[in-house]
């Protein structure tokens, strides 16, 4: 015959039920603390990208400054021609005596054809994305001042304004050979 045991060892429905509720309520929070990590994570990569962006060319952009107007030979150029969002660049780098190469005669511009992605161009190729601003002024006889303004790729939700991280460079850069 069936014998009913009293104080068996286990768990209720009850307490099945409330550990179950518990658990849940931590897998929702690890969830949701895992998405905002996520969310992080991806905009300091995309702010991180940003400043590399604007850092490399302000670097190159300033170096072919320096070397502007280099001319072993003697030729006649103009080192630099500037425009608001525009700069030529020349130098005699081979020592030929013409200015020939695409090293040789660049043109560092601005070009917003994409607003969503603008860009600098170097010889209208390009060369560094998501630029909003560009700009150059003459500084004394023989240099410029360099501005750069970058944007992240991707707007962010939760930053203020339009959305997108910005940062601005600004160089002053002396052209030896002038």
């Amino acid at each position: 015959m069936l014998s009913v045991r009293k104080n068996e060892p286990g768990f209720t429905l009850i307490e099945i039920m409330i550990a179950l509720a518990i658990a849940g309520i931590l897998l929702v929070s690890i969830y949701n603390l895992y998405i905002s990590q996520s969310r992080t994570y991806t905009v300091q990569e995309q702010v991180s990208e940003m400043q590399q962006n604007a850092r490399v060319a302000m670097n190159i952009i300033s170096r072919d400054i320096r070397m502007a107007g280099f001319n072993p030979t003697g030729a006649t150029f103009n080192g630099l021609t500037y425009g608001t969002s525009q700069i030529q660049i020349k130098a005699d780098l081979n020592g030929n005596g013409t200015i020939s190469g695409a090293d040789e005669d660049i043109t560092y511009a601005l070009n917003t054809a994409d607003s969503n992605h603008p860009k600098i161009t170097r010889n209208s190729q390009p060369f560094a994305e998501d630029i909003e601003t560009l700009g150059f002024t003459p500084s004394g006889t023989n240099g410029a001042t360099i501005s750069i303004t970058a944007r992240t790729r991707n707007k962010d939700p939760k930053h203020t304004g339009d959305g997108y991280h910005r940062m601005t460079l600004t160089a002053v850069v002396v052209a030896r050979n002038l």
